[in-house]
């Protein structure tokens, strides 16, 4: 089977410098065919089951669900959106659905809040979203992160008519039969052969891997954005007449300036340049709020402890300017070299 999922190692947040704590996907992956042990991560392609978990949760697009692309969910939507539709559905691909007004992805878990909150720009449309028997998958934990997406989703838009649908309750409301798992919740046979039937890891897997990491002082990344970022952005310029300012939406860096030693490593490893040093006489730290992707790569690699998170929100996500994190004037100035005479 082919992998369904496109994997660029090289922007991960450990590539670019091994102090990063991230293990988002490992700790989400069902399969456990992503690790870290090398300085890179590597992916098991005969483990991977390309359900799409890792790409909802890496902040910076390491990974890519091939089908359905982005792309073609924001198209999907925008079509609903056009044609005034009055509701909009995901479905997880192993329900077998052949209701045209569906959108199949490979699981839930692959629809992050972004995705979700571009479905409620502009229209009133309900979004659902139809899971099956989880518990019989290789998902078998991922309904929890269904739920948590719609709890963040819900913070951003609190009107917002979205539900989780397991396969009965959405038959059940509907009146009508979908193919794939009888209302009994039996699995399939070819269902059950296509979750459970693939071959166990050997060492002849397919490693994906790459082998050097980005050295934090040529970082290539800055300056750089991230597709569930840059929705995200959109979706809040657009509805910024409609939620409150005062909302809070995540969290934002701010250092101790009794703490801070001056190093500046936090500005050369900011993947997105969210963090950068002021051409100024005075040791400055500028932070853009828009930029940051709240990777915590700057706190992973601060030695002396002076980076900590703190509450954001949404006028300070849609701010353009940026604002001073720290500034020091400098203490530290080069002496004059001192000539001493040792006589004999």
């Amino acid at each position: 089977m082919a992998l369904g999922i496109s994997f660029y190692p090289e922007q991960c947040l450990k590539n670019i410098h091994r102090s990063s704590k991230c293990s988002l996907c490992v700790d989400v992956c069902p399969t456990q065919a992503i690790d870290f042990k090398t300085t890179s991560p590597r992916l098991d392609s005969i483990k991977c089951v390309s359900c799409g978990a890792c790409v909802s949760l890496c902040p910076t697009d390491v990974f890519e669900v091939k089908t359905p692309l982005d792309e073609e969910l924001i198209c999907f939507i925008q079509n609903k959106t056009k044609e005034n539709a009055h509701e909009i559905v995901f479905a997880c691909e192993h329900i077998q659905t052949k209701k045209p007004h569906f959108k199949e992805v490979p699981c839930l878990a692959r629809m992050d809040s972004s995705l979700l909150l571009s479905c409620l720009t502009h229209t009133s449309a309900s979004v659902k979203l139809i899971h099956g028997q989880c518990e019989k998958c290789h998902a078998s934990s991922f309904k929890t992160v269904f739920e948590e997406t719609i709890v963040r989703v819900k913070t951003m838009q609190p009107d917002a008519k979205i539900k989780l649908y397991n396969l009965d309750e959405y038959v059940a409301k509907n009146d009508e039969k979908i193919e794939g798992i009888t209302k009994n919740g039996h699995l399939r046979r070819r269902m059950l052969f296509s979750l459970f039937g693939r071959k166990p890891a050997s060492k002849e897997s397919e490693i994906l891997a790459v082998h050097s990491p980005i050295v934090f002082k040529d970082n290539r990344y800055k300056q750089r954005s991230f597709k569930k970022h840059d929705r995200f952005r959109r979706f809040l310029t657009l509805m910024q007449d409609y939620v409150s300012l005062d909302s809070i939406i995540g969290i934002k860096p701010t250092i101790d300036p009794l703490k801070c030693h001056e190093c500046s490593l936090c500005t050369k490893v900011c993947p997105t340049g969210a963090l950068g040093i002021n051409d100024t006489k005075a040791f400055c730290i500028d932070y853009t709020s828009k930029e940051c992707i709240t990777c915590h790569m700057c706190e992973d690699i601060c030695f002396a402890k002076a980076i900590t998170f703190v509450p954001k929100s949404i006028e300070d996500m849609l701010k353009n300017t940026p604002i001073k994190l720290i500034e020091k004037e400098e203490l530290y100035q080069k002496e004059e070299e001192k000539v001493i005479i040792f006589r004999t």
